[in-house]
């Protein structure tokens, strides 16, 4: 690397100075590395050509330019102040010694002296600067006086060639000084009004973008402004703003609201612990949102559907809250009107359901007085005819009320034991006849790890079942090659994360359906499509209330079908193990011989002189029952209206009373109140409520006015006699077994008049066939057909309520396994006798 006098260079470093060193000690270290090597080669060059001969000036010259190399390390350091200041002084030293050694003060000489004035206002200050320059107006004048007075003596060399080399170093010396200047402090100077241009040009860009953002922000607070209302809360509650939106909605003015607490327009439907709640949220720094309800100035709520937010100071307490909202009014002024209608349709149903079920117990209960007596085929025909369609006009009313309870949220489940397979096995038994008759194999599996025991609702559970084991049965049947199956599986399953859950999948391989169909599966009133309404008949209803029923069970329906291969319908339930060991407190019955022999069948069996008492004001439904009394064996007096009743019972005659809930002039309910008012204090007459209104509410309306029970029209003769077994217990002595339970099917799939109907219908058609075949198999000495046979015919016969001939089955089938032929030829006879005394009272 060439030699540069005009550079101050480092190993490691450029003519630049370090990174993180000012402008000052560059100019520093430039200005003494060229006075050290200026003055040095100055010096040389000067005795080299013969201007100095005096050698003690030049040692002196030697050391000091030694002192200022060694000063030179220790400024290029980072030694500043210290060693510019003792440089200048070394250099001040020099200047005026020469001016001294020489005798004369010259004008190269001042200029000389003039480099560390400039060096010392740049580097060390204005203040040391102006010291500086007094010392050399005044070592200068000292020097000059002596001259003037000829004090002083030239020294050799002359002074002309003396001053030749002290203006060349001092020209030399300023040429660099002005370079040094330029370079480190003007150019930074100029960097840094550049910067300033740069910093002036951002921020006018910066202004310019905050005023853009500005005008975005108004322009966005004007439309929200538009729709939302906006409200600034103080940390006290108070309002500090409102936009006009609020204004609008409130009817308030700025001076009405600004500094009140919102409080004071909070309407009656909040609660104080309500807000609290939301303040404790927002204080969390959590963003609140729902309803609330404010008052107008005109009085009138308002909804608003509100987002409130907590903003805070750095200290970490709330600055201020900020309240966005909607106005919904007009939605809550909608959802009222939709619930009113809802009350008013359900009002409507109730009604409608009290004056269809009035005619109607007049038409279901003569025909079932019509069936128990003599009728020839044509007119048992005729009879069955009128019975099966005023049932399926009953069933579609019932659906349609199922349908309206659980749209309206009234519909409630009871949580009790359920004998899980009991339950299943009782709705495959019923279902088993319609199988027969369409060639279906209908299967069920259950999984033998499931708890025997679980919580739920019974009832509800079954109606699923024979909704979906029903449905699949309607539409499958046995194509050539391929016969129809329907096939229940019950397992356990995951569920809703980790807690166990109930499957139930009932396959089939019927018709199938298209992804659309399956779409609108669930929806109400309608099917697959309009063919299938046309093929299969209903009301549509099935799918929609077991979707529903689901749904409120915390459950899953889900399907997969194609069409011409078949439906899987899967029913995920949450599994609730009922505690181990407990009882079951399920009211359905049991299929057990054991049990059922604890009933005891009151039809003929009742005492005759037990009077019943009748409150009915329809002359149709008050005939009806007193016929259906009389098949039971009782005997009955009416009266037309409560007060007539009243008067009635009044006489003391009565065992029960069985009244209407609506009629003229004195209704049920306060016939039943102004009984249990009147009547002795340690007496108490049974009082049964005969209600066509099946909503939700009337059985409760009816317990809270005094009654016992209820019924609901139509009045079925078996329901009628389930109720007398309990309200009005047989006293005759009776050791035999039930030879009818008519509730049976009551408990199992609950008050569908249609369903049961159909069920002890083909029971009659099956059970028929099986008796017939008893005799054939005993001739035969066939032990182990016979056995399956009486195993078939005592299940069926349990479920339906034959609990008798279920007995006789149960006992048969012990025989045959035995291989007790005298024993098995006895009851085969009693088998047939028994079914043959059941089978008027199954068509009932």
């Amino acid at each position: 690397m060439p030699f540069d006098l005009f550079s101050v260079r480092r190993k490691g470093t450029d003519a630049e100075p370090k990174a993180g060193l000012g402008g000052e000690l560059a100019v520093a270290q430039g200005f003494n590395s060229s006075i050290f090597w200026a003055v040095t080669l100055g010096i040389l060059i000067s005795a080299s050509l013969g201007f100095y001969s005096d050698s003690s000036y030049l040692v002196t010259i030697a050391v000091l330019m030694a002192a200022m190399g060694a000063l030179q390390f220790l400024l290029m350091r980072g030694w500043l102040k210290t060693t510019s200041a003792a440089m200048l002084s070394i250099l001040f030293a020099g200047v005026f010694f020469s001016m001294y050694r020489f005798g004369s003060v010259s004008i190269a000489q001042a200029s000389l002296a003039g480099i560390p004035l400039v060096y010392s206002v740049i580097v060390l200050g204005e203040t040391t600067g102006a010291l500086l320059l007094l010392l050399s107006i005044a070592v200068s004048g000292w020097i000059t006086f002596l001259q003037v007075t000829d004090r002083l003596s030239h020294a050799s060399p002359t002074i002309p060639e003396a001053q030749w080399t002290v203006l060349t170093v001092g020209l030399f010396v300023a040429f660099r000084m002005a370079t040094l200047f330029k370079r480190y402090l003007l150019d930074a100077n100029q960097r840094t009004q550049t910067a300033q241009n740069l910093l002036l040009q951002e921020r006018t860009n910066s202004n310019a973008n905050l005023k853009e953002a500005l005008t975005e922000l108004e322009q966005q607070k004007h439309v929200i402004d538009q729709h939302a209302i906006v409200i600034n809360l103080q940390p006290n509650g108070e309002i500090s703003k409102g936009n006009s939106r609020f204004v609008e909605v409130s009817g308030y003015t700025p001076a009405e609201f600004i500094g009140k607490p919102i409080a004071s327009f909070y309407s009656g439907p909040q609660q104080d612990a309500f807000f609290g709640a939301v303040i404790d949220t927002v204080n969390r720094e959590q963003v609140w949102r729902g309803e609330l309800a404010l008052r107008a100035h005109d009085g009138h709520i308002f909804w608003l559907d509100t987002t409130i937010a907590a903003f805070m100071n750095t200290d970490g307490h709330v600055r201020e809250y900020i309240s966005v909202s909607s106005d919904i009014s007009k939605r809550r002024l909608a959802e009222q009107a939709a619930n009113a209608a809802s009350r008013a349709k359900s009002d409507f149903l109730a009604n409608m359901s009290h004056e269809i079920r009035t005619p109607m117990n007049g038409v279901v209960g003569t025909v079932d007085v019509l069936n128990a007596t003599q009728l020839n085929p044509e007119q048992r025909r005729l009879v069955e005819t009128i019975h099966d369609s005023s049932l399926t006009l009953l069933q579609i009313l019932n659906d349609v009320l199922d349908f309206s309870k659980i749209e309206a949220g009234k519909l409630e489940l009871e949580t009790i034991d359920i004998d899980l397979t009991t339950l299943i096995d009782g709705v495959v038994q019923l279902m088993l006849n319609m199988a027969s008759e369409r060639n279906i194999a209908l299967t069920v599996w259950v999984d033998p790890t499931l708890p025997r025991v679980i919580r739920g609702d019974p009832t509800r559970v079954r109606q699923i079942l024979f909704n979906l084991v029903g449905n699949a049965l309607k539409f499958t049947s046995g194509r050539a090659g391929q016969p129809g199956k329907v096939e229940i599986r019950v397992q356990g399953k995951a569920s809703h994360g980790s807690q166990s859950g109930l499957e139930i999948q009932i396959t089939d391989n019927g018709i199938g359906m298209k992804a659309d169909q399956v779409s609108r599966l669930f929806e109400a009133f309608t099917q697959g499509d309009t063919s299938t309404a046309r093929r299969f008949g209903g009301t549509g209803l099935g799918l929609s209330i077991t979707k529903r029923l689901v749904d409120m069970m915390k459950g899953e329906l889900l399907v997969q079908s194609s069409p011409g291969v078949g439906s899987t319908f899967t029913v995920i339930l949450p599994l609730l193990e009922a505690p181990a060991g407990q009882a079951l407190t399920e009211k359905q019955g049991s299929t057990s011989g054991a049990e059922a022999s604890n009933v005891q069948y009151l039809r003929t069996q009742r005492m005759r002189d037990e009077l019943i008492l009748i409150a009915e004001d329809n002359e149709i439904n008050r005939d009806v029952l007193q016929e259906q009394l009389q098949l039971l064996g009782l005997r009955s007096e009416c009266a037309y209206d409560g007060v007539e009743a009243l008067q009635m019972w009044r006489s003391g005659r009565y065992s029960l009373l069985l009244t209407d809930c609506h009629m003229p002039n004195m209704d049920g309910f306060s016939l039943a109140m102004s009984i249990r008012d009147e009547e002795p204090a340690h007496s108490h007459i049974p009082i049964l409520a005969i209600t066509a209104n099946a909503l939700q509410g009337e059985a409760q309306r009816c317990l809270n006015s005094g009654m016992d029970d209820y019924l609901v029209k139509p009045l079925r003769i078996g329901a009628l006699d389930a109720k007398l077994a309990v309200w009005l217990p047989d006293t005759a002595s009776q050791t035999g077994p039930q030879v009818w339970d008519a509730s049976a099917l009551t408990r199992l799939v609950g008050e569908n008049p249609e369903m049961q109907l159909r069920l002890r219908m083909r029971f009659l058609e099956s059970a028929s066939q099986q008796v017939g075949r008893l005799p054939l198999l005993m001739n035969a000495k066939d032990t182990a057909a016979l056995a399956e046979l009486a195993h078939e015919l005592k299940s069926s016969a349990r479920t339906v309520g034959a609990l008798l001939l279920g007995d006789l089955c149960d006992q048969l089938e012990q025989c045959a396994r035995q291989g007790d032929l005298a024993t098995m030829k006895t009851l085969v006879a009693r088998v047939e006798t028994a079914f043959t005394e059941v089978a008027p009272r199954i068509q009932v």
